[in-house]
């Protein structure tokens, strides 16, 4: 192999228009010694990874980021039904459709396709993927797909690498399936340290741990932080292939966590007793009693907490708990 790799390379400085293409390299070391020297003229390397970080590749970094709903409305119409116009109520369908996608192209691919030889009426698709997430995105593509890759299998191969290589960042990725996938707090999560159990509470409480863990995550693109580092986003659809291949007694390990975290963060509020305030509980809280009585303490809080103004806005992270009680 090291001969082959050496008449390739050999071959590069010999000739001098072509492109060579490193898919895939989320491992950068394993190209050192294997790029081929550029001095100029019409050659050039084209490198993907899921690896944010391009500092250790000696190349320009160009990040793709998702689509925005315009552009994953119009590939999710083209890819389905050959065309991009369409009625105003059609591309409302579209727009929700490729919202529970979380506009990941691999997924609107494979949603545009089952809609195009399965089920021609766009409308239908959410009630399918409700009631059939995780077999949808299990399913494998026809053949002649040009990515036959599941969805669930694409999203797996890193969550099972970061398993296999870091099992901190691992439980911590587990935990942030429960969490609100557009923003979890890290103050809230540390907020929250006293209601984890190990190996989260010496994680998060430990900054360079803390942050060893994220670097993993991000190496593999499983979550985004934000440019100031205080608030981390996980897609939607990593969440839910999670979610579906955790074994149960992790997920009931990990839902219990997620629970005491959010009764240890929350701050105990003074309940106000008289009707109106009870109205707004009720309301808030709606058919509590179908929860767990955990769930129902959590709901409870969240309630009394919409009925006072001690925290202020930016920091109510109301927006966690339906996920934190799926």
């Amino acid at each position: 192999m090291e001969a082959l790799a050496k008449a390739v390379l050999q071959w590069f400085k010999d000739n001098g228009s072509w492109l060579f293409v490193i898919d895939n390299l989320d491992d950068i070391s394993i190209a050192h010694g294997y790029l081929p020297e550029i001095k100029g003229g019409d050659c050039h390397v084209l490198i993907t990874t899921r690896n944010r970080d391009a500092m250790g590749i000696p190349a320009q970094g160009l990040e793709i980021h998702i689509f925005n709903s315009s552009h994953a409305v119009d590939l999710l119409l083209l890819r389905a039904t050959g065309q991009k116009d369409c009625d105003p109520e059609t591309r409302l369908i579209a727009a929700k459709v490729v919202e529970e996608l979380g506009y990941l192209s691999l997924a609107i691919e494979h949603a545009a396709a089952f809609i195009r030889k399965s089920s021609p009426d766009i409308s239908k698709f959410l009630n399918m993927y409700s009631k059939s997430r995780k077999e949808f995105l299990q399913d494998l593509p026809n053949q002649n797909h040009p990515y036959p890759r599941a969805v669930a299998a694409t999203l797996l191969r890193s969550f099972e690498k970061v398993s296999a290589d870091d099992i901190e960042a691992a439980e911590l990725i587990i935990l942030f399936a429960f969490l609100n996938p557009d923003g979890i707090l890290v103050d809230f999560l540390q907020d929250g340290l006293k209601g984890l159990n190990e190996p989260l509470k010496s994680v998060i409480g430990n900054p360079f741990k803390f942050g060893k863990a994220l670097e993993k995550l991000g190496e593999f693109s499983l979550i985004r932080q934000s440019d100031d580092g205080q608030t981390i986003a996980i897609h939607r659809l990593v969440q839910a292939v999670i979610r579906d291949h955790i074994e149960p007694d992790i997920m009931k390990r990990v839902a219990d966590s997620t629970t005491s975290l959010f009764l240890t963060a929350f701050p105990n509020f003074n309940e106000r007793k008289d009707k109106y305030a009870e109205h707004i509980r009720c309301r808030s809280m709606g058919h509590y009693k179908t929860f767990g009585n955990s769930a129902q303490r959590v709901l409870r809080k969240c309630a009394c907490g919409l009925d006072t103004s001690c925290i202020p806005m930016e920091r109510r992270p109301w927006a966690s708990v339906s996920n934190a009680l799926q």
